[in-house]
C-alpha cells in the first residue's frame, strides 16, 4: 500500500468533512507528504473543495438575493454539468415564481392605487400550492374590502341623492365594524335632522307657524351647531315675523289716521280726528290734544277724547307748568305709570282708575307744535308707544303746516281788514279793485260800484260819543256785509264813515234795487247810546255807478265817477241812491 498511514487519517478526516457537507479542511497538513501521487491526490481534494465552496457561496448569494428582493445578475452565475445544475434551474424556477406574484400585485397596486380599478386582482396562472393559497388569500381579502367598499360606496351615493333610507348591513369586526356603525350613525343623524329640518320648513312654509323648534337626539360637533342654527334660524323668523306684524299695525295705524285726517279741511276737525283715532288705537280711555300758542307761549286744549273737564283741570298750560307744560318745555316725552289719586277713566255706568299716562310732544324740525296725553285704566305696551310717537311725527308736521297756513290767513285777514267793522280796508280796496276790472274787461261784464256815507255821522260822534259812533260803524258794516254776502261781492270801508262796494250784475235796474235793499235796512237800524238812549235815526247816502267793464277808462275814473254821485245823493236831501242809469 502506498498511501502513508498518516496520511490516510487525514484523508479520512477530509472525506468525513465532506460526508457531513463541510468542504472546509486543512490542507497544509496534506501537502506536507511529498510525491507525485500524494501531490496528485491533495490537488483533487482541493478541487473538489474549490467546486463545493464555489457552488455554496453561489447559492447563499441567490438565496441573499432571494430575501432582498434582487434578481437582477442571477442567471448570469456559472453553470456546469453537475448535480448542482438542478438545484440552479430550481433557483430559476423560484425566480421567475416570484417575480411574476411581485409583478401582478405591482400591477394590482397600480391598478387599484393609482387607477382606482379595484375590480382586477392577481393572475392565478402558474401558481400553485402555497403560492396559490397566499395569492388567493391576498385576492380574498381585496374582495372583503371591496363588498364592504361597495356597500360604502351605494350608502354614500344614496346619501348624496337624498336616498337616507339605506345602510350597511355587512358582517364585519373591530375597525371594519365600527366604520360601520359610524356611517350608520351618521346616516341616522342625517335622516333624523332632514326629518326634522323638513317639519320645522313644513310649519313655518305652509302652515305659517313660526318659532318651532328641530330635536335631534344624541348629536354633538357640526350636526348640533347645524340644529342649533336651525333653530336660531326659526326663533330669528318668529321675531322678525313679530316684528313685521309690529311695523305693520304700526304703518296701518298712521296710514288710517293720515286718510281720516286728510278728507277734513278744517283744522279744529283735523284735531279731533287726530286724537280720537290715537286715543282709540291704542285702547286708551281718555286723551286731549293741546296746540301750542306762540303769542301767549302756552297750551291750550283743542281737542279731546272722552275728557271730562273740571274746574281742577286747566284747558291751558304755559311752558313748564306742569306734566303738559314741561313735556313742552323739554320736548320730550313723559311716561306715568301708577294708579292716580283722582283721575279717573268715566264711562256711563263705571268709573275706572287711571293706571297710566302718556304725555308725548308734537314736534316738527325742533319746533313745538304741541303736546298730546293719553291715559289708559291698563299699562301701555311699548309697541302702543311706539305707534304713537311714530302717528305724533307725522302729525307734527301736517299740523305744523296748517297751522302755519291759519296763522298766515289770520295775518293776512289783520292786513287787509278794517280792525273795527271786519270789512277790507283802504289798502286792500286800492289793491284788488283794479285787478277786478281787468279781470271783468276780459268778459265784458256788467261793473256796478257803489259809495256809501253815513249821513251826519260827525253828529253822532259829537252828541253820543266816539264808543257809539264806533257802533253805528259796526251796525252799517254789518247791514253791508250780510246784504253783499255773495262770492262776487266785495265790501271796503275806505275811510272814515265811508263804504264801498264792487259787485256785479245782470242788470243796472237789479243793482239800483240791490243798493235801494241796503239803504232801507240802515234806515231801520237801532241802537242804544251809552246813557241808555235810542238811536233810529241812522241813514245812508249812496252812489252807484254800472258800466260795461270796457266802457271803464280806468280805476280812478270809475271812483271820481262815482263819488260825484254820492256827493249829489247828499246834496240832494241824503238818505237815497243816486245812480248813472
Amino acid at each position: 500500500m502506498w498511501i502513508d498511514a498518516r496520511y490516510y487519517e487525514e484523508l479520512l478526516d477530509v472525506l468525513e468533512g465532506f460526508s457531513e457537507a463541510s468542504y472546509n479542511f486543512d490542507e497544509r497538513k496534506l501537502k506536507k507528504f511529498k510525491g507525485t501521487k500524494y501531490d496528485k491526490l491533495t490537488e483533487k481534494l482541493l478541487e473538489i473543495k474549490r467546486n463545493s465552496n464555489e457552488h455554496i457561496e453561489n447559492s447563499v448569494s441567490i438565496l441573499d438575493c432571494i430575501i432582498e428582493g434582487e434578481y437582477t445578475g442571477i442567471r448570469t452565475m456559472k453553470r456546469d454539468k453537475s448535480d448542482y445544475r438542478e438545484i440552479y434551474d430550481r433557483y430559476d424556477f423560484l425566480i421567475k415564481r416570484l417575480e411574476t406574484v411581485n409583478s401582478s400585485v405591482s400591477h394590482l397596486k397600480e391598478s387599484i392605487v393609482e387607477n382606482g380599478k379595484i375590480t382586477n386582482r392577481i393572475d392565478l396562472n402558474g401558481i400553485s400550492g402555497r403560492w396559490l393559497e397566499c395569492v388567493c388569500d391576498l385576492n380574498s381579502i381585496i374582495d372583503y374590502f371591496v363588498k364592504n367598499f361597495d356597500e360604502l360606496t351605494l350608502v354614500v351615493g344614496n346619501v348624496a341623492r337624498g336616498d337616507l333610507s339605506q345602510k350597511i348591513h355587512i358582517d364585519g369586526k373591530g375597525e371594519v365594524l365600527e366604520l360601520k356603525k359610524t356611517i350608520n350613525t351618521m346616516v341616522d343623524q342625517l335622516s333624523q335632522f332632514s326629518s326634522e329640518v323638513t317639519r320645522v320648513a313644513k310649519e313655518v312654509g305652509t302652515d305659517g307657524l313660526l318659532g318651532g323648534q328641530a330635536k335631534v337626539e344624541g348629536v354633538s360637533g357640526t350636526w348640533l351647531d347645524l340644529t342649533n342654527n336651525v333653530n336660531l334660524m326659526s326663533d330669528s323668523l318668529a321675531k322678525v315675523d313679530i316684528e313685521n306684524k309690529s311695523q305693520i299695525w304700526i304703518k296701518d295705524g298712521i296710514f288710517m289716521l293720515s286718510k281720516d285726517i286728510l278728507y277734513k279741511d278744517m283744522l279744529s276737525e283735523q284735531f279731533h280726528i287726530a286724537i280720537n283715532h290715537l286715543s282709540r288705537y291704542v285702547n286708551a280711555g281718555m286723551g286731549a290734544m293741546y296746540i301750542y300758542n306762540s303769542r301767549r307761549e302756552s297750551l291750550d286744549l283743542e281737542a279731546s277724547y272722552a275728557y271730562a273737564r273740571s274746574s281742577d283741570m286747566p284747558e291751558s298750560f304755559k311752558i313748564g307748568e306742569g306734566v303738559i307744560g314741561q313735556v313742552g318745555a323739554d320736548k320730550e316725552a313723559i311716561l306715568i305709570s301708577g294708579k292716580a289719586s283722582e283721575l279717573a277713566i268715566k264711562t256711563g255706568t263705571t268709573k275706572y282708575t287711571v293706571q297710566s299716562t302718556y304725555t308725548s310732544p308734537l314736534v316738527f324740525k325742533d319746533k313745538l307744535v304741541g303736546v298730546v296725553e293719553l291715559a289708559t285704566y291698563d299699562e301701555f305696551t311699548n309697541l302702543q308707544l311706539e305707534y304713537v310717537d311714530s302717528a305724533l311725527a307725522v302729525l307734527a308736521g301736517s299740523f305744523y303746516a296748517s297751522l302755519q297756513v291759519r296763522d298766515k290767513k289770520i295775518l293776512e285777514e289783520i292786513s287787509i281788514k278794517d280792525a273795527l267793522t271786519g270789512l277790507y280796508n283802504r289798502g286792500h280796496f286800492d289793491e284788488l279793485v283794479p285787478d277786478i276790472l281787468k279781470y271783468e274787461k276780459r268778459k265784458d261784464g256788467l261793473i256796478c260800484f257803489a259809495m256809501l256815507d253815513i249821513d251826519f255821522f260827525k253828529n253822532f260822534n259829537d252828541k253820543y260819543g266816539h264808543k257809539t259812533g264806533d257802533e253805528v260803524l259796526k251796525k252799517v258794516a254789518t247791514v253791508i256785509s250780510k246784504t253783499a254776502s255773495r262770492r262776487e261781492d266785495f265790501c271796503f270801508r275806505i275811510g272814515g264813515e265811508e263804504f264801498a262796494i264792487i259787485f256785479s250784475s245782470s242788470d243796472k235796474h237789479k243793482a239800483f234795487e240791490f243798493m235801494k235793499k241796503i239803504n232801507n235796512s240802515v234806515e231801520k237800524l237801532e241802537l242804544r247810546s251809552e246813557t241808555g238812549e235810542s238811536i233810529n235815526n241812522i241813514t245812508i247816502s249812496i252812489g252807484l255807478t254800472c258800466k260795461r267793464a270796457t266802457e271803464i277808462e280806468s280805476f280812478e275814473s270809475l271812483f271820481e265817477e262815482t263819488d260825484k254821485l254820492l256827493y249829489e245823493a247828499k246834496e240832494s236831501g241824503r238818505n237815497k241812491v243816486v245812480t248813472n242809469i
